[in-house]
């Protein structure tokens, strides 16, 4: 064999005696475990940042070396994306913003795009406000359709966080909604400096496009569940409809839990129907008021008919939690009308 190989006897003997150790074993060890707990979305620049983090003095070459030893690669981003540019190249507004993404100040310089997710068979769009200071999300619309009444919520909700006296840059691409003439003139009245891309150079908005990638890839592009920070346990729902997933969204959103919800939902049903048995309605969905109190929306074929105020529901559900066996522990899934129905009949018969 040694003949075969062309390899020395004593060179052989040498490394029988003096194995070749990894130097980077431990630090190979730790790249597979952080890879792993982010469930590969984290690329090695990220997982270069972690290390040092932890104490290790590693450059960024050797990390992604190791990587790639490991065959390790952190998921990609994909490249469909929603265009809502429509229209002739306007002279709406210059971009001001230059491609310069940074700030000296909050509420100095915005950013604002809109992003497509596809849920079951429909579709559910975003639109964030992200303030380019800290890179914080200060307002956010999601909506089933990517009309203007969606960049009117986000803008409203831009509005209330505003300071006194302000004069931001707000960036944007050259979308339909952006070259509307009500977005102009709300951006107007508030003292909005309005920024828009030039046409064909997605990078002159890279901000909010490096934003969409990230959250795409690490929260929905391969999952089915939604964190719950409160418990640090991921739990995974099952929706139907594009309806629902925004529904529980703004329910996490709210620091509340939908299990404790849908409970909620049988009070609020019963009281509207002791104080009014006519009443016709198909559903009450989730939602936060103006003023931030916690509702449940009245929705009869397809209309909003009324509302109902439920922060004192909540609690009182909340309270009567321990009356469900295990049911912060629960691992179904299906988290709807049905489900608390058959909690309520197995509470009975116990």
């Amino acid at each position: 064999m040694l003949q075969l190989s062309g390899l020395a006897r004593s060179t052989f003997y040498y490394y029988i005696q003096h194995p070749i150790k990894d130097k980077y074993k431990k630090e190979k060890q730790e790249i597979l475990y952080i890879f792993l707990a982010n469930k590969g979305r984290y690329g090695y620049r990220r997982i270069l940042i972690v290390l040092r983090q932890k104490g290790y003095t590693i450059n960024h070459k050797t990390v992604l070396k190791l990587m790639k030893e490991l065959n390790l690669k952190g998921k990609q981003r994909k490249n469909s994306k929603y265009r809502s540019y429509k229209g002739e190249i306007g002279k709406i507004a210059d971009n001001l913003l230059n491609r310069e993404f940074t700030a000296t100040k909050p509420f100095e310089k915005l950013a604002t795009d809109v992003t497509e997710f596809k849920v079951c068979n429909d579709k559910v769009y975003l639109s964030p406000v992200m303030d380019l200071y800290n890179r914080e999300i200060v307002s956010y619309s999601i909506s089933l359709s990517p009309n203007l009444q969606q960049i009117r919520e986000m803008l409203d909700g831009l509005f209330k966080k505003l300071p006194a006296n302000a004069k931001p840059l707000f960036h944007s691409d050259q979308g339909w909604q952006y070259q509307h003439s009500e977005y102009q003139r709300l951006l107007s009245e508030h003292n909005i400096v309005q920024s828009m891309s030039r046409k064909g150079n997605c990078m002159d908005n890279g901000a909010m496009e490096n934003f969409f990638g990230r959250l795409k890839v690490e929260m929905f592009y391969g999952e089915n569940a939604l964190f719950d920070f409160r418990t640090e346990k991921y739990l995974s729902r099952i929706v139907t409809s594009p309806n629902q997933l925004v529904e529980k969204i703004q329910i996490f959103d709210a620091g509340k839990d939908d299990r404790i919800m849908e409970l909620v939902k049988l009070l609020a049903t019963d009281s509207l129907l002791e104080n009014n048995p006519d009443e016709e309605f198909d559903e009450l969905r989730f939602a936060v008021d103006d003023d931030g109190t916690n509702i449940l929306v009245i929705i009869n074929k397809g209309e909003t008919t009324g509302a109902v105020d439920i922060d004192d529901m909540y609690e009182f559900a909340s309270s009567h939690c321990t009356d469900f066996k295990d049911l912060r522990d629960d691992e179904d899934i299906v988290i709807n009308r049905k489900w608390i129905l058959n909690k309520l009949a197995e509470a009975e018969n116990e």
